[in-house]
């Protein structure tokens, strides 16, 4: 109920997006602490680059 009132933008998109947002934050972090993969610490983009979504 709390985050309707502190976070009322969070309405105005779908719950499916916000979902898939934290399970490639954890992909990402799981591969990054994995020792076999190895990947780097997360590259900075431009604030005006290209956006996109999935959507399924």
């Amino acid at each position: 109920m709390a985050l309707n009132v502190e976070y009322p933008w969070l309405k105005d998109m779908s719950s499916f997006i916000l979902q898939q947002a934290l399970r490639d934050q954890k992909t990402a972090f799981d591969n990054f602490c994995n020792s076999r993969i190895k990947a780097r610490y997360p590259r900075f983009k431009r604030k005006d680059g290209r956006k996109s979504i999935r959507l399924t």
